[in-house]
Order: structure tokens, then C-alpha cells, then sequence
């Protein structure tokens, strides 16, 4: 499991920016949502933001509806 966790981890942008990767990690952090979350904590800790934080909180609401919906439909899939 590491073996996809640490590689989302330095694609946050946590411990460096993302505008320093190569174009291709640069576009691979954008589907990380963790990335988006970052951002969001970021500009409300320090008031320093590299995206909008409009497209951050949409990104994030898509993927939390998402979320919701595979939820929904794996627990109706569960016999009793």
C-alpha cells in the first residue's frame, strides 16, 4: 500500500510546490483530491494560495459526491 501512498504524498504539494515538478507530476497532482485539500489549508493558514480556492472546493464537492454514490451503491449491494 506505501507503494501508492508516498508517491500521492509528495504529489500534495505539502513539502514542496507542485509548480517545481516536471509538466507530467504537475498534471498528475492535479487529480490527486488531497492536493485540492492542501491548498484549501493552505490558504486558510497563511493566506498563500497557488490555485482558486472556487475550483478547489468544486474539485473536492465532485469527488465527495462521488464518494457518496459508490458508497451507496456497494452498501445496497450487501446481502443480509
Amino acid at each position: 500500500m506505501s507503494f501508492v501512498n508516498m508517491p500521492l504524498f509528495f504529489l500534495l504539494g505539502s513539502l514542496f510546490p507542485v509548480s517545481q515538478l516536471p509538466e507530467i507530476l504537475q498534471k498528475t497532482a492535479l487529480v490527486n483530491p488531497l492536493y485540492y485539500s492542501i491548498e484549501l489549508l493552505r490558504r486558510m493558514l497563511v493566506d498563500y494560495f497557488t490555485i482558486q480556492p472556487l475550483p478547489a472546493v468544486f474539485v473536492l464537492g465532485l469527488l465527495l459526491i462521488a464518494a457518496l454514490l459508490i458508497g451507496r451503491d456497494k452498501f445496497n449491494k450487501i446481502e443480509p
